[in-house]
């Protein structure tokens, strides 16, 4: 499983952190704290551009030394920097694939 948080949450963080002297020196997670498996993630992106591929699950080996698991805990960011995500996966997918539609238009 992966955590994915959006690119303008994660700014925001990083601006927090470095106007708050506070925290100088910590070690801070900024993350949206819910996991999903990279093959949901696939499917999510394919079917919300329409299945244009088929995708291959399982057509390469696990690597060696896979992170079955790559989640934060961002409780420290909550409670130092009054920071938590705002943008849900579903939105941040569909402005991430808005912006390659708009940005390399032959991927259509």
């Amino acid at each position: 499983t992966r955590e994915f948080t959006y690119v303008t949450d994660i700014v925001e963080g990083y601006i927090r952190a470095s106007l708050t002297k506070e925290v100088i020196g910590e070690t801070i997670n900024l993350g949206s704290g819910i996991e999903y498996s990279v093959r949901e993630i696939a499917e999510k992106i394919n079917q919300m551009m329409g299945n244009p591929i088929k995708l291959l699950i399982g057509a390469l080996p696990y690597r060696r030394k896979e992170l079955w698991r790559i989640c934060g805990d961002h409780s420290k960011a909550r409670r130092l920097l009054n920071w938590e995500a705002k943008v849900d996966l579903e939105t941040g997918l569909k402005d991430t694939i808005g912006w390659y539609y708009k940005n390399f238009k032959d991927i259509k």
